[in-house]
């Protein structure tokens, strides 16, 4: 079939580049999209090329369609950068891909998904992630009574990983079913407990030694969606997500923009969650804790990385010496995730 300048046929796709004729398989094109501003199609193939085709977009829509045939693990179309994925029971579920790096590249869209817990994962949201986004790993951050407490609903074909990062002696920080219990009896400095919080989740061996399991699971990852989550998708999975977006080069205001982006998914659960508290008559005090310990707030994710660089002075010094990830892991997570 015939795209413009692009032919396809027996798997194989032919056009002219640079006064030459061109032969690559379907099989190599690992991501493709329309650009509906420039009216062209976009590929990439697995050797990191990019071609661009003019192709209006009702063509585009078929080419893609006839290439999706052809490669059945092609990943179709640009999402918003970091965008939230279209879910109607998982409000904080979003794919990190089409984030650019500093250096120009972009995150492959359909690999990496941040998430909250699966617990109430509709029906439909969870034959999306197993069709749409071919998920294939799970990995668990939460600690074994709030997995226990509130299990993941089970997505057939995709590896469960319990990796704690931490654990039931840790804090109070664990968001079990009683956790709206937990905010009517807290009596501390909530903004001062977040704080802490999040120096523990970068400081503390335990959660040092978890993420840099994490980023082996992502390493040894072969094909499909691999989601992290806690239990809101804000904290323990932030960080692990603001590490990943640096170890790839992500731009600082970037991993910091995604980071809000919770707050603003967790929207409604955070009101939900206010007004049950204020119907059980809890004073203003303990709905102001609420709502400190539910946000996301940059204060906590820049408070994290000042005291990963008081301690270890470069961030990358901290990846390597706490988070035990070599530069041959690095560039391994680098080639595999960006294009």
């Amino acid at each position: 079939m015939n795209f413009g300048e692009l032919h396809i046929e027996g798997g194989k796709a032919r056009f002219f580049a640079d006064g030459k004729e061109r032969v690559i398989s379907c099989k190599d094109i690992v991501w493709a999209y329309h650009k509906d501003a420039d009216d062209e199609i976009v590929f990439h193939t697995r050797s990191k090329k990019k071609y661009q085709f003019e192709m209006p977009k009702a063509e585009a829509r078929e080419c893609l369609n006839v290439l999706k045939r052809q490669n059945p693990k092609l990943m179709i179309g640009c999402s918003q950068r970091g965008g939230r994925l279209p879910m109607n029971s998982l409000d904080n579920t979003r794919d990190l891909g089409s984030m650019q790096t500093r250096d120009g590249q972009h995150i492959l869209p359909g690999r990496l998904l941040r998430s909250g817990d699966l617990y109430h994962a509709s029906y439909e949201d969870q034959n999306y992630l197993r069709k749409k986004c071919n998920l294939k790993q799970v990995i668990d951050f939460r600690a074994e009574k709030e997995r226990k407490e509130r299990p993941d609903v089970v997505i057939h074909g995709a590896e469960y990983i319990g990796l704690p990062i931490m654990d039931e002696k840790s804090g109070e920080m664990l968001w079990e079913e009683n956790m709206l219990n937990r905010f009517a009896h807290f009596q501390g400095d909530a903004e001062v407990y977040m704080v802490q919080f999040y120096e523990k989740l970068v400081l503390d061996r335990k959660a040092q030694h978890a993420y840099g399991e994490f980023f082996r699971f992502l390493k040894y990852q072969r094909e499909g969606a691999t989601l992290w989550h806690c239990a809101l998708g804000k904290d323990r999975a932030g960080v692990a997500t603001a590490l990943l977006l640096y170890i790839l080069g992500v731009h600082p205001s970037a991993i910091l923009e995604d980071y809000m982006c919770s707050g603003d998914c967790l929207g409604k659960d955070i009101e939900s969650a206010l007004r049950l508290l204020e119907n059980w008559g809890l004073p203003r005090r303990a709905l102001k804790n609420a709502e400190v310990m539910l946000s996301a707030k940059e204060t906590y994710m820049q408070h994290a990385f000042e005291k990963i660089l008081e301690k270890y002075k470069t961030i990358d010094k901290y990846i390597k010496r706490a988070i035990g990830l070599t530069a041959f892991d690095i560039n391994f997570l680098r080639d595999k995730y960006l294009f």
